[in-house]
């Protein structure tokens, strides 16, 4: 599946950064995604989506872009945090489980020459309710945004991730979790899960070097 922009916002709108902190805006023809001195973020991420517009709900790099700035068509939607927000994150957690089994089917060796790391699968990175774009409607995905940290691991590590960001945020909807992991189909243990976040909680936490 690839994703097809729309006219877009007014010219000059920006978005406040959810996690990474990179400048998000739109200059009358792409969403702009500066990078600053992040060169391995924009080469990684560009690379990445490049291959998946065909197959996945992302967005496609425009022939505009040029290194440090990754330029994307305009997704119409809703993020996935403002259904949250807004007591509907059944359908969310559903599409990010049914998106993920997908990612999942899709043989990593193809992507060995543009991500790093050891696994039998493409990792997000940073797979949450956050960096989803959901239809108008609330009810399909639209786009899995942010992919900047992808690379190739383990099959636990972003339902993992993503259920415990859920978790977190929305203890009130922990019922939502379900439909995550049924979409998904066959997750790991939920040992398995806890395990990983406490490593990625505990690497997140070291100084960089």
């Amino acid at each position: 599946m690839s994703v097809r922009g729309s006219e877009g916002p007014p010219e000059g709108t920006a978005w406040k950064p959810q996690i990474s902190g990179n400048a998000i805006s739109w200059n009358g023809s792409a969403v702009v995604k500066d990078f600053g001195c992040r060169a391995e973020g924009y080469r990684r991420e560009h690379a990445l989506l490049g291959r998946l517009a065909d197959r996945l709900a992302v967005p496609r790099p425009l022939r505009s872009s040029r290194p440090g700035s990754l330029h994307l068509p305009y997704v119409e939607g809703v993020n996935g945090q403002v259904l949250a927000d807004a007591d509907q994150p059944g359908p969310v957690l559903e599409e990010l489980g049914a998106f993920l089994r997908r990612l999942h089917d899709i043989d990593a060796r193809e992507f060995a020459d543009i991500l790093p790391g050891d696994g039998p699968v493409i990792v997000h990175g940073d797979y949450a309710h956050y960096n989803v774009l959901m239809t108008v409607d609330g009810a399909r995905l639209a786009a899995v945004l942010d992919w900047e940290n992808a690379h190739l691991g383990g099959r636990v590590l972003d339902i993992a991730w993503c259920e415990w960001q859920f978790r977190s945020r929305y203890p009130r909807h922990e019922w939502a979790v379900r439909n995550l992991l049924t979409a998904y189909g066959d997750p790991p243990d939920r040992d398995s899960r806890e395990r990983a976040v406490a490593s990625r909680l505990s690497e997140l936490a070291r100084p960089p070097r």
